[in-house]
């Protein structure tokens, strides 16, 4: 009887432990998604932002050439 009882305590306790384990490691990975797309997210910014300096200054070039060549 006594041994039924261990061995049901510890089949239990195992299950506890392996679904712990489980939640922690799901958060984790949860976790480190948000993270990656919040740097995906800061480097497009920095590539818009290139690319809208790079209109400005080809529009800045644009108002310079035909002002030369009036």
């Amino acid at each position: 009887y006594v041994a039924t009882v261990t061995i049901i305590r510890i089949y239990v306790q195992s299950g506890n432990l392996l679904k712990n384990a489980y939640d922690k490691t799901k958060t984790k990975i949860r976790n480190l998604k948000k993270i990656e797309n919040r740097i995906e997210e800061k480097e497009a910014s920095k590539f818009l932002k290139m690319i809208s300096e790079y209109k400005h200054k080809v529009k800045t070039i644009k108002k310079q050439i035909e002002e030369e060549s009036k």
